[in-house]
């Protein structure tokens, strides 16, 4: 019985194999956006985020220009998805790492020379 609308095809050897499922993410301080894709073989890490309507959610991010990256590892946008990629969508950052280095050490060195508030000594119990 066909549903109207709805187009059942049989797996065949011709159409097995020939769509990547993805997971497109962008992380914020306070939240998690994700988009599962399914997308054909040869699609892109730059057609994947378009495909995932990000652009909708979020206008005044520039991910051409922060990047995007598989797993953790920034790729070019060229880049061919494969199956089960999860493609995160980079965002500015705050500090640059360098100075982020220098306010880290900084904080740590007057942890360090802080001055120790005197110990109490313990009485002895009779």
């Amino acid at each position: 019985m066909a549903v109207e609308g709805v187009h059942h095809h049989e797996p065949n050897h011709f159409t097995q194999g020939q769509t990547n499922h993805v997971t497109v993410c962008f992380a914020q301080p306070d939240c998690v956006w994700l988009e599962e894709l399914a997308l054909p073989q040869g699609s892109t890490l730059a057609e994947a985020v378009q495909a995932s309507q990000f652009s909708i959610q979020f206008p005044d991010v520039e991910w051409r220009q922060t990047g995007l990256g598989v797993f953790g590892k920034k790729l070019p946008l060229h880049t061919l998805v494969q199956d089960q990629d999860r493609i995160e969508i980079y965002r500015t950052l705050a500090f640059e790492p360098n100075e982020s280095r220098r306010r880290r050490a900084a904080h740590r060195a007057r942890l360090l020379h802080k001055p120790k508030e005197p110990r109490r000594s313990r009485k002895a119990k009779a």
